[in-house]
């Protein structure tokens, strides 16, 4: 399951980051040349994907909390993806993309918080006691 959790993160990472999106929809929805559904997600981020990703991250830390801040990233690698793929077949959607790269780093480090928090906690010791 240690290992699995490497395949697992980036789709529990991609579920966080639309899932909101698909429960609440967008009223103006954007269009894209490949996935509508992730520009909206992040046209229209909120609360409930960062909160999403840092559960993401709770989660991912319970199987496995070696390596958080690489697995955190992990989680979020198919955002920058999409967007380099996006990138190629319409080369002026994604005109901001060195910030746009930022904000998943950002993404993915709030996911390796919550793996870092689901960390077991060393029980206190006690001199003399």
């Amino acid at each position: 399951m240690k290992k699995a959790v490497w395949c697992i993160a980036p789709v529990l990472g991609l579920g966080a980051m639309v899932v909101p999106v698909l429960v609440w929809p967008p009223a103006n929805p954007y269009s894209a040349p490949l996935c509508p559904l992730l520009r909206n997600a992040q046209e229209y981020l909120g609360p409930g994907q960062l909160i999403l990703f840092f559960v993401v991250g709770v989660v991912l830390g319970r199987v496995n909390n070696r390596h958080p801040w690489l697995l955190g990233f992990t989680a979020v690698i198919v955002l920058p993806i999409v967007a380099l793929v996006e990138v190629s077949v319409a080369p002026t959607s994604h005109t901001l993309l060195p910030l746009e790269v930022a904000f998943y780093a950002g993404y993915g480090a709030l996911v390796a918080v919550g793996i870092i928090a689901a960390r077991p906690r060393a029980e206190p010791r006690h001199p003399g006691a």
